[in-house]
């Protein structure tokens, strides 16, 4: 067998390295901002962009089986949201956004107690939903709550009306794009927060191209706590001289692999 050249070795780690998930940025959620339960505390959200994807990470206390607790309606189980994909606005909420939605566990309609006769797209755990629809939360009265007992919330969701909780949790509906997302719900030791939401999205599935706001946000189904983080795509790197030079000495190499 032929010794590989150290040309062609370096080409082959930056290949390697090149689609590593990136250092994150993170945007912290106000730490107590939650209704009932420290279970529905979400703690903050990352993003990074790298080789043409958009990763992310959600910080939150509630498994993924979700936990028991109240909302609006019946004591029942509350489960994790879906996380939501704002392309080309800097807020979750701006009307002129292009909503897409990730699901973080698979799903119909779990909040019977709200959406009673409603039907939603089945989803599945880790698949991109573009042009979704998504559900608010089922603790209408988490502003409102808070509120009371002089303890800020955020992010406000912008609809005018503290006893009306509107922030995105499921998906409902949207068209289901295979093969261009990931997710993983992990358990998480040591930290503050005790489960993370990671995953990916392909950028040219989203239509989000460089130089563009987006924003990311999520919340449980009740609604009792929400992190929204906001970044801008950055503009393609140049590789320097020297990187396209060691490209270019390593191609004599890899034909003389193949002779």
């Amino acid at each position: 067998m032929r010794r590989l050249s150290l040309v062609t070795l370096v080409i082959l780690a930056v290949a390697e390295t090149a689609t590593a998930v990136p250092t994150l940025s993170f945007t912290n959620d106000l730490l107590g901002d939650y209704a009932g339960p420290r279970t529905y505390e979400v703690h903050g959200i990352g993003s990074g962009i790298e080789d043409g994807r958009l990763f992310f990470e959600v910080r939150t206390n509630l498994p993924q089986s979700g936990g028991t607790g109240r909302d609006s309606y019946a004591y029942t189980t509350i489960s994790p949201g879906d996380v939501l994909i704002a392309v080309g606005a800097a807020s979750p909420f701006d009307l002129g956004a292009m909503i897409h939605g990730i699901a973080a566990t698979s799903h119909g309609n779990v909040a019977q107690q709200a959406y009673g006769g409603e039907v939603w797209q089945n989803v599945a755990q880790g698949l991109l939903y573009k042009d979704a629809t998504f559900a608010d939360g089922t603790y209408e009265e988490y502003q409102d709550w808070l509120g009371d007992r002089g303890q800020p919330f955020a992010p406000y969701d912008g609809d005018g009306n503290d006893r009306v909780n509107s922030y995105p949790t499921f998906i409902k509906n949207g068209t289901e794009v295979a093969g261009a997302s990931g997710l993983e719900y992990s358990r998480v030791h040591g930290e503050d927060w005790d489960y993370a939401i990671t995953g990916w999205v392909d950028l040219d599935e989203i239509g989000l191209l460089a130089g563009m706001d987006y924003a990311l946000f999520f919340a449980p189904e009740c609604g009792n706590d929400g992190a929204v983080h906001t970044n801008v795509v950055p503009a393609p790197v140049v590789p320097e001289p020297a990187a396209g030079l060691i490209l270019l000495l390593g191609l004599p190499c890899l034909r003389r692999l193949r002779e």
